[in-house]
């Protein structure tokens, strides 16, 4: 029982700590378009452009062409849910891929917590 609870906090700890990475204050980030590259799963580098204007996110794009069509329809999916909510950390079935591209390329600007 002992073992129990502690892998269970440890699970809890963990999971806020990985929520909070993506804690971007979008609203404090100046306008422009910023680019983002992560190396993903098999080798595969994907690039990103995100569009930033008056502290919302107004457009994210793939700039490198996704390695099929599931890829491309769950990048399409995730950054349509990004940009609705305004924010990088969305839901848990975006996947970990397109929230570290779009952390990728704000977090250059400085302006997270």
């Amino acid at each position: 029982m002992r073992i129990y609870l502690i892998m269970v906090s440890l699970l809890l700890c963990s999971a806020t700590v990985f929520a909070n990475r993506y804690n971007i204050d979008i609203s404090e980030i100046p306008n422009g378009t910023y680019q983002g590259e992560i190396k993903a799963q098999y080798g595969h580098i994907y690039r990103v452009n995100v569009t930033v204007k008056n502290g919302k996110i107004k457009d994210i794009t793939l700039t490198e062409k996704a390695p099929n069509d599931t890829a491309k329809k769950m990048s399409n999916a995730a950054f349509a849910t990004m940009i609705k909510h305004n924010k990088i950390s969305v839901n848990s079935t975006t996947t970990a891929t397109w929230k570290d591209l779009v952390f990728n390329a704000l977090e250059k600007t400085k302006y997270y917590k």
